[in-house]
């Protein structure tokens, strides 16, 4: 009985408040991402000043990643950083309340977007080491915590801030104070680093065995943010659909991540991370050939779910490559510097999408779906050159087996205590009874004969 409470109470008392700490962090917290333009809108700014304060996003978070991931890694936990960033992101989500003018409003988004630029960045590193420790079975499980949530914030805000703007802003401080609140609970992820050691990262990322996943997940970014800027554009002038069918577009597209998320230990036993990021990215060219093929909606919505499929198997996987690379004394680096790269490639395909269609009102032609394909394919093409490591290759198939053998033994125990505490309630049950039994006979037997002694 022991050891069946020392897991339970391990399990409660680190993943599922880790799993609650995640789920509440991206409903709560992804709200503005979707919304904030509307918001400013709203708020009496001009598209001049929109343009400026919107410009200001993508730069608050380049540089917050940078800067956060390696605070983390100089810090005595990640947990504590993970936490600074959270307060830092409901305190500037406050000021959103008051932003009255121009000024406080670009104070209010450099802000908000510092501090909650590193918090995925964070979150994989304490997952990561979770999965590590034992206590994950799969990065996948917390992973799709954070998908649900995203699912339930642009639902329920997106009708909020139909309502009251504000009400946008008000949530993410009233769930960003629960979020921290279960933060407390998680274990900590102590700081790998030994005193008088540095964490090299320029040097780190200019080896080749980094550099190639790395700058191939970028060119993915790219395409992928630039399409997520025409494809509404494409399917409401070119196709004349409404603005529900992008809508459903995008449930279908999360749909599909939640497909791969729960199966990450099994095609990571299975497969390379090489042959898995091919793949993720050939079935986003399968992706964007359809797109260009078909003007069918139905056919679009469906292959939707490929998007999703695609889009987030190969961040999973370049991503769970590149930390098995880094040195234990610089994971919190190398994954703000994974989400850094898709700040840079949002930048990016802001710029690309100006490019090829200067005009909203115009659309663009299928030839840029075959382009986007192009592009994908000619990735995948350079990064099968690409020799993985082989280290990495074999901690792959002994990491996955190690958690899976970990987990077993755990289950055995279990159910080892669970049997010998079932029996030890049998042994104690058959005891009492065959004291009742002696108890009777006791009684039936001596009884009378004091009875007759009494009457002589």
């Amino acid at each position: 009985m022991k050891n069946l409470k020392r897991v339970y109470d391990r399990y409660r008392n680190s993943v599922l408040p880790m799993f609650f700490y995640c789920f509440l962090t991206a409903f709560g917290l992804n709200a503005p991402m979707a919304f904030l333009p509307t918001f400013v809108t709203r708020m009496g700014m001009t598209a001049a000043e929109l343009g400026i304060l919107m410009a200001f996003r993508p730069i608050a978070m380049i540089v917050g990643q940078f800067i956060w991931g390696r605070v983390a890694d100089r810090a005595r936990s990640v947990n504590s950083v993970l936490m600074i960033l959270m307060f830092g992101t409901v305190g500037s989500s406050v000021v959103f309340l008051f932003a009255t003018n121009f000024y406080i409003m670009l104070t209010a988004i450099v802000g908000y977007y510092f501090f909650y630029s590193a918090i995925y960045p964070l979150m994989d590193t304490i997952s990561m080491d979770m999965v590590a420790r034992g206590q994950l079975s799969s990065y996948g499980n917390v992973r799709i915590m954070t998908t649900l949530g995203y699912i339930l914030s642009v639902s329920l805000t997106g009708t909020l801030s139909g309502i009251n703007p504000s009400f946008m802003f008000i949530v993410v401080i009233g769930v960003g104070v629960l979020s921290i609140l279960f933060l407390f609970q998680v274990e900590k992820t102590e700081s790998k680093r030994v005193k008088g050691m540095k964490f090299n990262s320029a040097k780190f990322f200019m080896q080749k065995v980094v550099m190639v996943p790395l700058l191939t997940y970028l060119v993915l970014q790219f395409v992928y943010s630039s399409f997520d800027i025409v494809f509404p554009v494409y399917i409401s002038i070119n196709l004349g659909a409404g603005d529900g069918i992008y809508g459903y577009s995008m449930a279908l597209r999360v749909f599909g991540e939640c497909l791969v998320l729960p199966f990450i230990n099994k095609i990571t036993k299975r497969i390379s991370f090489k042959t898995a990021i091919i793949l993720f990215i050939m079935l986003s060219v399968l992706r964007f050939a359809i797109t260009g093929l078909t003007t069918n909606i139905m056919a679009l919505l469906f292959v939707s779910i490929l998007s999703g499929i695609g889009n987030i198997g190969s961040f999973t996987w370049v991503m769970m490559y590149i930390n098995e690379l880094a040195p234990p004394e610089g994971k919190a680096t190398v994954q703000s510097t994974m989400w850094m790269m898709f700040s840079i490639a949002q930048v990016g395909g802001n710029l690309i999408t100006g490019l090829v269609m200067p005009d909203s009102t115009v659309g663009v032609g299928r030839w840029y779906f075959f382009a986007c394909a192009g592009i994908m394919a000619l990735s995948a093409v350079v990064y099968s050159l690409y020799k993985t490591d082989k280290k990495v290759e074999r901690k792959r198939v002994r990491s996955v087996k190690g958690t899976m053998r970990r987990l077993l033994k755990q289950r055995g125990k279990i159910a080892a205590a669970q049997a010998l505490a079932a029996r030890r309630a049998a042994e104690t049950q058959q005891a009492a009874g065959a004291a009742a039994q002696n108890t009777d006979a006791f009684t039936a037997d001596d009884a009378p004969a004091a009875d007759s002694d009494h009457k002589q």
